[in-house]
């Protein structure tokens, strides 16, 4: 009774560690309740976007969305394409040289058309772009992002298999793309290309038809065009082996895909040491589990994140296992991060540097309910509380002082980074020991505008989002209480202007104080009042 009973126990515990949703995940929010499908994700700093897929009068359309919150509320859907895409999960949305591409193919599937913002938050689209003229049906599109280099891979039908094909950016804007350029030949079937970068090297994996099995091939390139000759396999002693992912992390890189032996379907992980040219023995990270087609793996900064759907019948989870030693050891920690219902399918991922958060969307239901989760913060950030300079003030004061204070971590605060630059989007990387002052000082600054950017990293390796504060300095501007000036024959406000601030091209300002429409027109003897400029919140 009581070995059944300690069983009965077991049993439970089992059952609460696997299906109970794990701390640090935020609640499932709802993009579409129905018709969406093929969601992908992007992101640029605190910004999230999304496209996917809606049935429209028996169009395959593409629609965008956007959060400004960390998903937490979602604007209303824009349509980018109006006359068709193939309904497919082809469609791909990326952040590059400022601005977001939504790539696609035609319903045809037989060209790949784009469309990219006019500004970094997605506000404005420009109308669909042909990108590259394919031939015969395309599948599998995949899109990436090295440096400002966009990098376009599919697969194409040549008369009867498939070969994987390769186009990139020519151009800064993004605008220009080179031919197509062929990688693979007479592989009998390529599918399902990843690309990663490192070391100014391209690894490209992908699944290859080996008579009536399949493997996982493997490719390097200096240039993203420009391949092996003889790929090889990485996949020796599987039966079959399936849908590679592949990311690039401090030690090399490292490919996850499916390997089949003996009946039992299994993810595995490998890693490439880019010294050495070889691929380690595969790790065994699922067991006998009912896979959906594709694991993915994320890199965030201390850790490597491994996703895939188990779609065991009563069961239909994401599950996640995660590794801090460059997926040499993994943890046993299976979890459901987006406490999803059944029938999840089509999911992505993607890590988010700028905060330290992951983000996921997948496709839920038969309906096409479209979902989104993101992770907590993995550290709290440091919140500014006090300065010498207000933020997004003029000051004449050189010396800057900065305070700020952070709330209680789990691990408790090991040390900051911060600095003082121009650019408003620095993510600091130096780190200096915590101290109790929680202040910063800053001497004899340049009349400029400047930029004080903080983050904070836990005992455990966790990086806060970065806190940013504006800091305006002009050591020559007047600061005084408002004044009266009489306007002379022969003044312009020009002249005003250099005379109470030291600087002629705040002449716009003494117009717009004084609702002068046409700063050219001015009288003798007018009386003009002079604003204080520290009562004016930005420059001219």
């Amino acid at each position: 009774m009581k070995f059944r009973l300690f069983i009965f126990i077991i049993i439970l515990i089992m059952h609460a560690e696997i299906h109970s949703s794990p701390a640090g995940w935020d609640n499932t929010v709802t993009i579409t309740e129905k018709g969406g499908y093929f969601p992908s994700i992007a992101f640029n700093r605190n910004n999230i976007f999304a496209v996917y897929q809606k049935n429209i009068k028996e169009n395959a359309e593409i629609y965008f969305i956007r959060s400004t919150n960390g998903g937490d509320t979602w604007s209303e859907e824009k349509q980018i394409t109006t006359r068709g895409a193939s309904s497919s999960e082809d469609t791909q949305i990326l952040f590059c040289n400022n601005r977001l591409y939504i790539f696609w193919t035609d319903f045809n599937r037989k060209n790949i058309y784009f469309s990219y913002s006019k500004d970094p938050e997605g506000r404005r689209f420009a109308k669909p772009i042909l990108a590259v003229k394919c031939m015969g049906d395309l599948i599998n599109l995949t899109t990436a992002a090295a440096g400002d280099k966009i990098i376009l891979l599919w697969s194409n039908k040549l008369s009867i298999d498939y070969e994987l094909f390769t186009a990139q950016s020519t151009s800064l804007s993004g605008l220009k793309w080179s031919k197509p350029v062929q990688i693979t030949k007479y592989s009998g079937n390529s599918f399902y290309p990843s690309l990663t970068s490192i070391m100014d090297e391209f690894y490209l994996v992908w699944q290859q038809r080996d008579g009536p099995n399949y493997k996982i091939m493997y490719s390097k390139s200096k240039d993203a065009v420009n391949w092996d000759r003889k790929p090889a396999s990485l996949s020796h002693g599987f039966n079959n082996a399936y849908s590679p992912s592949i990311i690039a992390c401090p030690e090399g890189v490292i490919t996850a895909f499916q390997g089949e032996n003996d009946d039992e379907l299994d993810i595995y992980v490998t890693l490439f040491n880019s010294y050495e040219e070889t691929w380690s023995i595969p790790v065994k990270i699922s067991r006998n589990l009912n896979i959906e087609r594709s694991p993915f793996i994320i890199n965030s900064i201390n850790e490597l994140y491994l996703f895939w759907i188990d779609k065991r019948e009563g069961y239909e989870k994401i599950i996640y296992r995660k590794s801090s030693d460059n997926g040499l050891t993994w943890n046993d920690a299976s979890c459901d991060p987006a406490q999803s219902e059944k029938n999840i399918k089509n999911f992505k991922a993607v890590y988010n540097f700028f905060n330290s958060s992951i983000y996921l969307m997948w496709e839920e239901g038969d309906n096409g309910k479209i979902c989104f989760t993101g992770s907590d913060r993995f550290c709290p950030a440091p919140v500014i509380t006090d300065s010498s300079h207000k933020e997004n003030k003029w000051s004449i004061k050189k010396d800057v002082n900065i305070k700020w204070k952070i709330n209680s971590d789990a691990s408790g605060i090991k040390e900051y980074a911060y600095v003082m630059d121009h650019n408003p989007d620095t993510i600091p990387e130096f780190y200096i020991k915590n101290h109790p002052m929680h202040e910063a000082n800053f001497y004899n600054l340049n009349d400029n505008i400047w930029y004080f950017h903080i983050n904070a990293r836990d005992h455990a390796g966790n990086i806060s989002k970065t806190a940013h504060y504006q800091i305006m300095i002009n050591s020559s501007l007047y600061t005084g209480k408002e004044e009266y000036y009489i306007i002379k024959y022969g003044d312009t406000l020009w002249d005003v202007s250099k005379k109470f601030y030291k600087n002629p091209t705040y002449f716009k300002i003494i117009a717009e104080y004084n609702n002068i429409i046409n700063p050219e027109l001015i009288y003798p003897h007018q009386i003009l009042k002079i604003p204080p400029i520290n009562s004016i919140v930005r420059a001219p």
